[in-house]
Formats: structure tokens, C-alpha cells, sequence
């Protein structure tokens, strides 16, 4: 793994942290409820744009 894709990462957790940015379903639902739907919702994300961010990556050239 190397320092972009873990960026891209913590950047998705920070924006899916229930509470940051938005909270679904609503903020008087279960906490665990909350948690895991934000949990779900990680992993779509993450699972269906992985290989988008990973080829960004890749194509972006370095100059040193």
C-alpha cells in the first residue's frame, strides 16, 4: 500500500465518521444502528471507487 491510497483511506473514514460530515439515518437512531450503516456505507464506497483511486495514483508522474 503506499502513502496515496492511505490517504484516500483516512480521508473516507474522516468524511464517514458519523457526526463529521453527515449522520445516517438520523442522530436519535441506536448508536449501533448509526455505526453500522456507516460501517456499510464505508465499505460500498471504498469497494466500488478502490480501483478509481489506485489507478489515479498510478498515472500520477513523479518528479525528482
Amino acid at each position: 500500500m503506499n502513502v496515496a491510497m492511505l490517504i484516500y483511506l483516512i480521508v473516507l473514514f474522516v468524511v464517514l465518521t458519523p457526526g463529521q460530515f453527515l449522520t445516517l439515518p438520523s442522530a436519535s437512531s441506536p448508536k449501533l444502528t448509526v455505526t453500522i450503516v456507516h460501517a456499510l456505507v464505508f465499505a460500498a464506497i471504498f469497494h466500488f471507487t478502490h480501483n478509481m483511486a489506485m489507478k489515479a495514483v498510478v498515472n500520477v508522474p513523479v518528479n525528482m
